[in-house]
């Protein structure tokens, strides 16, 4: 797989230290369909929660997540492909909430897109989704 069509994902396929816990799985970068963005990821945190998920300290009977598991809980992405109209390309959105955060690429429905205003400052909204209070609008 060459540079340019290559999406990596980091996937946790078992609990452990890190470097046995986690791998990189290569796959083909997602085309955008009817009503899809493909965004690219700019920024992701490495939340604690993360870190707890992957020695198996996180989670509660139905909480627990399950394995494997594409990793990652929030961040913000760039559109590179699928713009709308309301959705122009290189525009920030979160991915608060979204599957496979720590990706270089994944698709999101433009119509549950949370669009970012150009004066937000994305390495301090891609905290948000856990750490809400210290986003400034």
């Amino acid at each position: 797989m060459t540079e340019q069509n290559r999406n990596r994902t980091v996937v946790q396929r078992s609990t452990g230290e890190l470097s046995d816990a986690i791998e990189i799985l290569e796959t083909s970068i997602p085309t955008a369909g009817v009503g899809d963005l493909l965004v690219q990821l700019v920024v992701a945190p490495i939340n604690p929660a993360e870190n707890l998920m992957m020695r198996g300290e996180y989670g509660y009977e139905d909480s627990v997540p399950s394995l494997p598991r594409s990793m990652g809980i929030e961040g913000v992405g760039r559109v590179v492909a699928g713009a709308t109209d309301e959705i122009p390309l290189g525009s920030h959105v979160s991915l608060a909430g979204t599957r496979d955060v720590f990706s270089d690429f994944r698709l999101l429905r433009a119509d549950r897109a949370l669009v970012l205003p150009a004066s937000v400052d994305v390495d301090t909204f891609a905290v948000s989704y856990v750490n809400v209070q210290s986003v400034l609008l």
